[in-house]
């Protein structure tokens, strides 16, 4: 009995397989019926062979050079027809590499808008080797800089990739909306002061701090809202003198302004973050 259900059991997996065969590859011949028009060199090549094996069709063939011939031309045709498929999947793939390409080209240059966008801004306000202005867009609990410029190349270097959403003066004007300080002390001159007092306002690790290349006496931060009103970003505008002066009042008119309408549409496609 134990071994009537073993050859039972054999027998069925067998079937199973078996159909599973006829299933795969009936779906796999049934589709190349249904596109002949792109399959028929292939058919004609792999039909030949089988037809040809027929004793009638032999007999044919063995007292007939003709037959012999367009056999022979045949398969030369579904050749022919068979790499005519290929090399145009060779045209349709060097067609999607060239339009990847285009596609990584537009994407590389509307990511690097916001930074175009920042350095006009820059020079239109008026600032110099001692200042800095830094796009921050808000994205999954942190701040990713998208836009940055300086004159100064130490200054102008991307920085850390990503600033939590409750550091520093970042962070206070995301809570805030505006924040603006100036006055603070000379680095160069008593830096254990500026450190602490930063470090106090600011609410941000000292360690921090003294890794930062730019040590700004002055830091004007506003948030941004997207054009759906939802805020998105902070610009900061720094310096390492101690005041912006009346360059503050021709920072919130350029953001009042259309080119204040460019950057915030630069900002929304500037899609993945981080590499404007």
């Amino acid at each position: 009995m134990v071994k009537l259900y073993y050859t039972l059991s054999g027998g069925l997996v067998l079937m199973h397989s078996f159909f599973g065969f006829i299933k795969k590859y009936w779906s796999v011949g049934w589709k190349a019926l249904r596109e002949w028009r792109k399959t028929w060199g292939s058919i004609i090549s792999l039909l030949i062979p089988v037809v040809i094996t027929f004793p009638s069709i032999n007999e044919y063939l063995d007292g007939s050079g003709y037959l012999i011939a367009l056999v022979i031309l045949l398969v030369l045709i579904g050749w022919l027809q068979s790499n005519k498929n290929i090399l145009g999947h060779s045209e349709l793939e060097s067609q999607l590499d060239r339009i990847e390409n285009q596609r990584d080209t537009l994407e590389a240059n509307l990511q690097s808008v916001p930074t175009r966008i920042v350095k006009h801004m820059f020079q239109d306000i008026g600032l110099n080797s001692k200042d800095r202005i830094t796009i921050y867009r808000y994205h999954d609990d942190q701040f990713i800089n998208i836009g940055r410029h300086s004159d100064n190349v130490e200054f102008a270097k991307k920085g850390r990739s990503a600033y939590p959403k409750d550091e520093g003066f970042i962070g206070q004007c995301w809570r805030e909306d505006y924040v603006y300080v100036e006055r603070l002390p000379i680095y160069d001159k008593k830096p254990e002061r500026y450190i602490t007092q930063v470090s106090k306002k600011a609410d941000i690790k000292k360690g921090v701090l003294r890794e930062m290349p730019m040590k700004s006496r002055c830091y004007y931060c506003k948030k941004i809202f997207d054009t759906k009103g939802i805020a998105f970003a902070v610009i900061v505008v720094e310096t390492t003198k101690y005041s912006l002066g009346d360059k503050k009042d021709k920072v919130d008119q350029i953001l009042n302004d259309q080119f204040g309408k460019l950057l915030i549409e630069s900002i929304e496609i500037n899609l993945p973050l981080g590499k404007g």
